[in-house]
């Protein structure tokens, strides 16, 4: 699947002024880059609000017949207005002495124009499933009828999605990316973590140091809001190249190019399709794409699956703001008035919820108080000195209970993934990669099933600094389940030096 061609030249208007200073606009000309392969073509509906910013920028007020309408030139919106000789006629292409020319990027304008961040990727959605293909089908009802964990996967975005948007936009990618997070980990940045996948994007910790996520000491990079998306995008426009299409990339971004390549040479050398629909891939992979298609499909038409996705302001989250070293989260929010978990949920990253001991890094603070933030260092920097963090000390965490092998499970009369989970307390999607097994595929009185029962229980000893909140993400599980795992209240907080028990998911 071929990328989509690069921004449009700046478009060229004709705005024609009456004798009361009205003015008409023409478009000289209009054109929309897009490709065969799959790639949607813009209706010229979606192309509606730039009409608001050509209107607010070049009518007049009122009836000025012998005074005539100023030159305006705000660059600064890619927009110019010129009028008299310069101008050329819509009809004629000659100069007219009562028209403009309106010369106006026509990107920059259009992304400007939205107010909402669901209807600017709604309008920019650029990938294009097979028509009735079923995998899409499927998973387009399979994520309408779990319409609470899309508004949850939404309201995690909230911090993210602008920024996400304007780097695909920047690099002229497909906006459906902005959706693979939703995908990848429901928009949580402290999925995951250690060898496992971590982070929005999920990268491996291979995969990561390839590009330029590698561990520092008190510092997740895979889990690093602005590096992590800037990573991922890189990778994934990396892999549009090697494939020449952007399911393919995706399939890659999943599995691997190596299991790809496999794949495709199978298919070459037996004269098949080398289309991503055409290719044997692991279950996990055969489902990936589908997903992200069937939440193109979801963004695209929520009305009609019954969905609401929360309104988010087209505007930055947030913005990024050089902290000293050593310098707690906490104090930073104490500062600005804000939730500690607030800055935390931005700043996954910082292991300690603080900044490295020996240097100082980039914390993201919420837009709203990024110019308070600045006015106030100088005193973060006094209290982060008056409220040192002692040096970062490895703990080794003790397995108690280790992870159990294995073990077989005979399907009986009535059993159903959904029961099996809940008996083995385990989830519906580990049952399903475990065994491979498709979505819709029934199971057999008799069949075998794989299961590997959770969980192992660690020990892990607090330190200062600690809060339970910093603890609860950095091992994936809820501050409500520490407390309840550990008998801790408002009336008896952890104190360093103390071991808590948590309970780890073995998937």
């Amino acid at each position: 699947m071929a990328r989509r061609a690069g921004p449009a030249a700046p478009v060229r208007c004709s705005a024609r002024y009456d004798a009361c200073g009205g003015v008409s606009v023409y478009l000289h000309d209009f054109s929309v880059n897009t490709s065969s392969s799959g790639l949607r073509s813009r209706p010229p509906g979606r192309w509606r609000p730039l009409w608001g910013i050509i209107a607010a920028s070049a009518v007049t007020a009122g009836c000025q017949t012998s005074v005539r309408p100023p030159v305006i030139e705000d660059r600064s919106a890619a927009l110019t207005i010129r009028q008299g000789p310069a101008a050329a006629d819509f009809q004629t292409g000659e100069a007219a002495d009562n028209d403009a020319v309106i010369v106006f990027d026509l990107e920059r304008e259009r992304e400007a124009a939205y107010f909402d961040l669901w209807t600017r990727l709604r309008d920019n959605l650029a990938l294009q499933p097979p028509e009735q293909e079923a995998r899409v089908d499927y998973w387009v009802q399979f994520f309408a009828s779990r319409p609470k964990h899309l508004k949850d996967s939404a309201e995690n975005a909230r911090p993210f999605l602008h920024h996400i948007l304007e780097e695909l936009n920047r690099r002229d990618m497909p906006a459906d990316l902005a959706l693979l997070p939703l995908v990848e980990s429901s928009f949580d940045p402290f999925a995951g973590g250690g060898e496992k996948a971590s982070g929005l994007w999920q990268f491996m910790p291979v995969t990561g140091q390839r590009f330029g996520l590698g561990y520092e000491p008190g510092y997740q990079a895979r889990r690093d809001i602005v590096r992590s998306t800037d990573a991922a995008l890189n990778y994934l426009a990396w892999l549009n190249k090697r494939y020449d299409s952007w399911l393919l990339a995706l399939a890659a971004y999943n599995a691997g190019e190596g299991r790809v390549d496999r794949a495709l040479a199978d298919n070459r050398g037996r004269g098949l399709p080398t289309d991503f629909w055409s290719l044997k891939l692991p279950q996990q992979t055969v489902d990936y794409v589908p997903k992200l298609l069937a939440l193109g499909r979801l963004v695209e038409a929520p009305d009609r699956f019954g969905i609401h996705w929360p309104r988010i302001p087209n505007q930055p989250a947030f913005h990024a703001v050089e902290f000293p070293a050593n310098t707690r989260l906490s104090l930073a929010a104490n500062l600005l008035n804000v939730p500690e978990k607030d800055l935390g949920w931005l700043n996954p990253a910082l292991e300690r919820g603080a900044t490295p001991h020996d240097r100082s890094a980039t914390v993201l603070v919420p837009a709203t108080k990024a110019e308070e933030m600045l006015g106030r260092l100088p005193e973060l920097q006094a209290l982060a000195l008056a409220n040192p963090l002692p040096p970062p000390v490895l703990v080794r965490t003790t397995a108690v209970k280790p992870a159990r092998s294995p073990r077989s499970y005979t399907i009986k009369q009535g059993d159903t993934l959904w029961s099996l989970s809940r008996r083995f307390g385990v989830t519906v999607t580990q049952l399903r990669q475990w065994n491979r097994l498709p979505p819709g595929k029934p199971l057999r009185i008799g069949q075998s099933l794989t299961v590997t029962p959770p969980p192992r229980t660690i020990t892990y000893r607090v330190r200062t600094g600690d809060s339970l909140w910093a603890i609860a993400r950095r091992h994936g599980v809820r501050v409500s389940q520490l407390k309840t795992w550990n008998d801790v209240s408002s009336s008896r907080p952890i104190q360093p030096g103390q071991t808590l028990k948590i309970h780890l998911e073995s998937i």
